[in-house]
């Protein structure tokens, strides 16, 4: 059975948790999309993304399929039907790739605590944690990922080298 990563101390990542084990049948380890009433997880909706996996390894593309109002607002990025290779530089694309690929060939969860730099310079560092785990189709394999995203509003933290460099690359909404 999956477990909930230890790190994942805030409720919106217990929330989203426990509404995907839920939705679990009893032989399989994770849920299938239609089994997903969103409207039960509407409380952490502007934080939540669903992404579709395009394609198998090494072709795999992920497109947003709903990224919440939450994200844009605090990226500035509207992310939702964009592609991450659309949308990141070369570096965060590498990452996304091997991070949600990963997820599609274990089926486990992913959580991280990550830093991003923004061309915006009214939004040039964000921290946040990240909670994907996997949806899967018919025929067992991973389709989508739904997520929650958790923005840390201590914008204090000092710039380093890695954060100044943008990882998204697309306009910042105005």
């Amino acid at each position: 059975m999956i477990k909930l990563p230890e790190e994942c101390t805030h409720e919106d990542y217990a929330t989203l948790f426990e509404f995907w084990r839920s939705a679990c049948t009893s032989d399989e380890d994770c849920p299938k999309l239609r089994a997903l009433n969103l409207m039960d997880v509407y409380l952490i909706a502007p934080r939540l993304v669903i992404i579709d996996v395009e394609g198998d390894a090494p072709d795999r593309r992920f497109r947003w399929r709903y990224a919440g109002t939450g994200i844009r607002y605090l990226t500035g990025v509207e992310m939702t039907n964009r592609y991450a290779d659309e949308m990141f530089t070369n570096h965060a694309r590498e990452q996304c790739n091997a991070v949600y690929g990963g997820i599609c060939d274990t089926g486990q969860p992913h959580f991280w605590h990550y830093s991003v730099s923004l061309q915006d310079s009214r939004l040039s560092y964000r921290e946040y944690g990240r909670l994907l785990l996997p949806v899967m189709d018919d025929d067992g394999k991973v389709s989508h990922l739904i997520g929650v995203y958790v923005y840390s509003l201590d914008l204090t933290r000092p710039e380093t080298e890695d954060s100044k460099k943008p990882m998204i690359s697309i306009e910042p909404i105005t």
